[in-house]
């Protein structure tokens, strides 16, 4: 990060100070335009946070002391604006969101018969699985094979059985045929990354609040992260930053959704299409 003299620092990290400095300012300005405000309690009750988001106390500890009341004040800005977004991540509001998208929270009950490609290998895994799904179309009984056979073995204990549940539990591709296969079916062999599987779906069923709670809180938060992030696009590209030509110039990334505004260096250098190094949470783009 040092420059070519002493005492310097080189241009792109300056650049990625500014953008942090631009980005802030903006999340000020937009706090003070609801009528928002940070006080004491909320600084303390965020510091915790910034602790933790610079590596722990002994990092935190040996910033100067007013670079840490800043990063403190800096997650306070992101949190305040984040809550006023109208998504929290209480109770009460993922209880909500629940009541009102229950068909996106409809589950699947599911066994499966499991060939480990840790265990056996790739093509191993594959192999022993057509072999079981040989078995099965020769008239074998899917329980006795995933009791005895599958080498998932705390499912073998329930004689293959993953119990109930939403989206999210699962890897994509057991996911995908999971939700598809029809009820009462196997599957063909299915490749994960950890190998290949038989599923059988047992039944589809809506789901309580409390067996989809993980997933209805995890699909809150992607949902604030989101109407943050588009915030934060909308604020930049609007903005109106002036920079010292001495440290840079301002792109503001209005018409490329993967990349966020932020001070270019003054020798250009190519675009990464990623956000400058800890722009605030939710900023991608």
């Amino acid at each position: 990060m040092s420059g070519a003299g002493d005492g310097t620092f080189d241009s792109a990290f300056v650049a990625r100070v500014l953008s942090l400095n631009v980005y802030y300012r903006l999340l000020e300005q937009e706090i003070e335009k609801r009528g928002l405000e940070v006080t004491e309690e909320d600084l303390d009750a965020i510091r915790p946070q910034a602790v933790n988001a610079v590596g722990g106390q002994d990092v935190f500890d040996a910033f100067p002391e007013d670079y840490r009341n800043e990063l403190v004040r800096r997650q306070a800005l992101t949190l305040e604006l984040q809550q006023a977004l109208g998504s929290g991540a209480g109770a009460q509001d993922a209880r909500e969101l629940f009541e009102e998208n229950e068909d996106d929270f409809k589950g699947v009950c599911v066994s499966h018969i499991f060939a480990s490609a840790e265990q056996r290998g790739l093509d191993g895994a594959e192999a022993r699985i057509k072999d079981l799904a040989a078995q099965l179309e020769a008239g074998a009984d899917f329980r006795q094979l995933a009791t005895e056979e599958s080498d998932d073995t705390a499912a073998a204990a329930q004689g293959g059985s993953l119990d109930c549940g939403g989206r999210g539990r699962f890897l994509p591709e057991f996911e995908e045929a999971a939700f598809e296969l029809p009820v009462g079916e196997v599957s063909d062999p299915v490749q994960t990354s950890v190998g290949y599987h038989l599923i059988l779906v047992e039944e589809r069923r809506p789901l309580t609040f409390e067996e989809v709670r993980p997933q209805v809180e995890q699909e809150l938060q992607r949902r604030q992260l989101m109407a943050f992030s588009e915030l934060i696009d909308e604020l930049s590209c609007e903005a109106d930053v002036e920079v010292n030509p001495r440290y840079g110039s301002w792109m503001d990334g209005c018409d490329d959704p993967a990349v966020v505004g932020e001070v270019v260096p003054p020798e250009g250098p190519a675009r990464s299409g990623a956000p400058a190094e800890n722009v605030p949470p939710g900023v991608t783009g």
